[in-house]
């Protein structure tokens, strides 16, 4: 379990893949984590950082329209 800190993270998970994005949202939420938000539509993350401060941005690098490497 993480420590309280870090479970008030604010997370943003950006991947292509549905499946991806629920599994790894399922695993952060079952160590306390809360303040997730998933996208699945990179062109979706510039405005998403835009509206909110993030802790912690998890990237696909290969992602159509917009790779993670040019969104970091």
């Amino acid at each position: 379990m993480l420590d309280l800190e870090l479970r008030d993270s604010s997370v943003l998970i950006c991947d292509d893949s549905t499946t991806n994005v629920l599994m790894l949202k399922a695993l952060l939420e079952s160590e306390g984590l809360s303040r997730i938000t998933a996208l699945t539509d990179p062109r979706q993350v510039l405005p998403a950082l835009r509206e909110h401060v993030f802790d912690v941005l998890l990237l696909d690098l290969e992602m159509p329209h917009v790779h993670g490497l040019a969104l970091m």
